[in-house]
């Protein structure tokens, strides 16, 4: 695995944060009271909405980091959030949370399902730490509970999948790039939850075949999913996502229990009031028939 994480991080060049983006993020630590990891200092970043309102809710947007970001420093979890928090000169207009959570040096894998926890609820490993750090923030802060999405890159984009079937009540969108499938037995489990999935198609560390047929899975079993293939050889996919397919704004716009779910591609931004164009269009179509009906009676009275 040191090998592994060595190869993934000269791919993808590890360039670091600027000292600008690690000012933008309050500093956390988390120390689990169970399990094997019971008593290690959790760090963790979180990026906090400037201003907010006394009766503001604002979402919370949980990244999951690949392999070559895991670490002691908690600077190397921030890696790629140039291509999310773009305008560093207007950052009061993200209106959201973002929390980033990094696996410790011993524990570089997010994904230990094989261990379970001494109570047998859940398996005992680093997803089960960032859903309480989640749930911690959620009674913290001013979050919004029904807009929580998820997304990673690479290994965090894998274990995406993972722990979006895991807490499927935890999450309103789920957004994994770059990743590998494991268990396709979980697609049921994320029928209620909207996907958007990102891969390369020439990707040389992961084939996109598996989050394909993932895909397909979940909506075999009655979901939403959907995945963009980018036509490119390297491993980042999340940069043309962000930059070119609006993903930010797609998550921003999904609600958990909502009637309505946008559909990708994102190509356009979403706001709230997209919401008012489904009662407009009915009506707009009823002024229609109504008028059509009212020129054909009076030809028929003449």
């Amino acid at each position: 695995m040191t090998a592994y994480v060595l190869i993934l991080a000269s791919v993808l060049g590890l360039p670091k944060p600027s000292k600008a983006m690690q000012s933008l993020f309050e500093e956390g630590e988390y120390f689990p009271q169970s399990g094997v990891l019971q008593g290690e200092r959790i760090r963790y970043r979180l990026f906090v909405p400037r201003d907010i309102g006394k009766r503001e809710r604002c979402p919370l947007f949980v990244w999951m980091h690949g392999f070559g970001e895991g670490g002691d420093d908690n600077i190397r979890n921030l890696q790629w959030f140039g291509h999310i928090l773009r305008d560093l000169a207007h950052v009061e207009k993200y209106r959201f949370f973002l929390l980033t959570v990094q696996c410790p040096s011993k524990h570089r894998q997010w994904h230990r399902g094989h261990r379970t926890s001494s109570s047998g609820e859940e398996p005992d490993d680093m997803l089960a730490i960032n859903a309480r750090i989640v749930r911690k923030l959620m009674e913290e802060r001013p979050i919004d509970k029904n807009r929580v999405f998820l997304s990673g890159v690479s290994g965090g984009g894998s274990v995406c999948w993972v722990m979006a079937a895991r807490y499927p009540d935890l999450f309103s969108a789920v957004v994994p790039m770059a990743s590998y499938v494991h268990n396709f037995a979980d697609a049921d489990k994320l029928a209620d939850m909207p996907v958007w999935a990102f891969n390369n198609t020439y990707d040389y560390i992961y084939s996109p075949e598996t989050a394909q047929r993932m895909v397909e899975a979940v909506n075999a079993a009655g979901g939403n999913a959907h995945i963009t293939l980018v036509p490119e050889k390297k491993h980042t996919c999340f940069i043309p996502a962000f930059q070119d397919h609006n993903v930010l704004d797609w998550m921003l716009a999904q609600r958990r229990g909502a009637w309505v779910c946008w559909t990708p591609p994102g190509c356009r931004t979403w706001s709230w009031w997209h919401i008012l164009t489904v009662p407009f269009g009915f009506a707009a179509v009823a002024w229609l028939g109504l008028h059509l009906r009212r020129r054909r009676l009076d030809k028929l009275a003449e």
